[in-house]
Order: C-alpha cells, then sequence, then structure tokens
C-alpha cells in the first residue's frame, strides 16, 4: 500500500528508520522508484545502505550498545538496555528522532534517550518509579512483565501441494543462516562463520539436489541463472544430498552493489526473483 501511495503521489513525507525497503523488499514493488516521487525522504540507520542512497537525508542512528533504550524478549518480559560504551561516532537514537519528528511533551527529555525511556516507566509505575527503575537495571529485566503466554490454534486443513515432474523447478527462498535477510552483511565475523552443511563464507549459493545435478549435468561451483517472472539471477551451484528432487534453495543478504563496506559486491540478491504475492516460494 505504501509503494503504491507514494506512486501516486499521495505520499509528501516519508521517514524510514533502522530499515532498507530499498533493498529487501519484492522486486515487484520497485520501492526506490517510488520513493523518488516523494517531497521530502529520510533515512536513520546505522549503515549507508540502498535506501540511505535512494533518500535525500541519511541520519546515523546510534548502536544499540551506544545508548538507552528498552526492549521486549521472546517471551514478551520487558527490560531497561543499558549503553555498555559512549557513542564513537555521535548520532542519534531511534528515541530521540522519534521525539523530534512528534511534537511530544518530553519537554527537555527530547534529545535524551535516557531520560526518555525513564517518562515511559515513570507513567507505568507511578510513585514507585524509582525503587522499580533501580530494580530493572540491577537485574536486566522488568520483573512480573511477562504477559500470559498465548494459547496456539492448529489448522489441521492446511496441507502442502505435492511437486510433481510435470511442474517444473520450485524456488525457495530462505534468509541466510549468518546475515540473515542483509542486515548483518557488514559484521565480517558473521561472514566469516561458515554456513551450516555447506562450510560456505563470504557469499551465497544455489542449493540443488543430486538428481538436478545429474540431470544438467552440475557440479559445486558451476555458474548458473536462475530466471522466474521475467527475473532473474546469477550464482554458483551447490550440490545438497537431502534436498528434494526439483527445488532450488536461493538465500538472501547478498548482492549488495549500491554501498559501501565489505558486503559490498558478494554475492547475487534473490531479492530480485521475490514477488508481493509468493515472499518465500
Amino acid at each position: 500500500a505504501l509503494a503504491e501511495d507514494m506512486s501516486a503521489g499521495h505520499v509528501k513525507t516519508l521517514v524510514i528508520i533502522g530499515a532498507n525497503p530499498a533493498y529487501a523488499t519484492p522486486a515487484d514493488l520497485a520501492f526506490a522508484d517510488a520513493m523518488a516521487k516523494v517531497e521530502f525522504t529520510l533515512h536513520a540507520g546505522l549503515y549507508y545502505d540502498e535506501t540511505a542512497a535512494a533518500s535525500q537525508w541519511h541520519a546515523p542512528l546510534q548502536h544499540d550498545l551506544e545508548t538507552w533504550s528498552d526492549a521486549k524478549a521472546l517471551d514478551g518480559t520487558a527490560g531497561i538496555l543499558q549503553p555498555l560504551v559512549q557513542p564513537f561516532f555521535g548520532g542519534r537514537s531511534t528515541h530521540t528522532i522519534l521525539a523530534g519528528l512528534y511534537d511530544t511533551e518530553t519537554g527537555a527529555e527530547r534529545g535524551d534517550a535516557r531520560r526518555i525511556v525513564q517518562a515511559t516507566w515513570r507513567a507505568v509505575w507511578g510513585g514507585s518509579f524509582a525503587d522499580r527503575w533501580k530494580d530493572a537495571l540491577y537485574k536486566g529485566y522488568i520483573a512480573e512483565s511477562r504477559p500470559a503466554a498465548p494459547t496456539p490454534v492448529s489448522n489441521r486443513d492446511i496441507a502442502l501441494p505435492a511437486l510433481s515432474e510435470t511442474e517444473g523447478l520450485s524456488v525457495v527462498l530462505r534468509p541466510d543462516p549468518t546475515i540473515w535477510d542483509g542486515r548483518f552483511a557488514n559484521n565480517v565475523w558473521l561472514q566469516e562463520l561458515p554456513k551450516p552443511l555447506t562450510k560456505v563464507t563470504w557469499g551465497n549459493v544455489i542449493m540443488i539436489s543430486p538428481q538436478l545435478a545429474k540431470e544438467r549435468r552440475l557440479e559445486n561451483g558451476d555458474m548458473v541463472e536462475v530466471s522466474a517472472d521475467r527475473r532473474s539471477i546469477t550464482g554458483p551451484v551447490w550440490v545438497m544430498p537431502g534436498q528434494e528432487a526439483r527445488t532450488l534453495t536461493v538465500f538472501l543478504g547478498y548482492g549488495r552493489r549500491e554501498q559501501e563496506g565489505p558486503a559490498s559486491g558478494s554475492g547475487y540478491n534473490a531479492y530480485r526473483l521475490r514477488g508481493r504475492d509468493r515472499l518465500w516460494h
């Protein structure tokens, strides 16, 4: 909906914080092209990435280890995040950017992430704020903040369609095991970490089955082109025992051509194959 509104000229101001949609959105959205029709665009992030390049302004964000914040664990427990180091290069936190954009009542707290976080919990705790704040910092989490566990509902009617030889090939898109959707692409430790099973580093491969490799006379490292919906990628093959015979697996997160950093130029961009109606297949 946002891409359609931007293309139609309905969006006057666009602020993107901590995300890279110009890179990590389905190719058929043409998100960067739609952004060009917005009068004012601001990107705030840790890196000058594809979305920063497509924006009129880029504001450097502070790293989570440089600022105060709050967060929830996977089970819903809230916690206070404390900075471990002073900011190396300045920048601002997400809290202070949002406070500056909105006409909030934080007053002097507007540019201070610690005071903004404190204001949030002061409103929740009231008169017991001082003791509970100290307790939360000491423990690392906020006691009794976990909500009741939800009850999952299973749908037994869901059935995966069977693949047949006449249906051609199926392409499955997966997040990369180490750099995920590309947000960790500039972490060289994660780039050096061997991928599970393949032990590949510094790039992504196109996994195929031994049956398909034999049929197409392919070996590890052979370059192949994969085309779908008039879009294509080119990358090296990896023969993966146990993979379904007529399935190819491609991995997101690489093919970074428009950003600076160690990840630039590595691998193929699997987002080129991704459509809005078929995000993973």
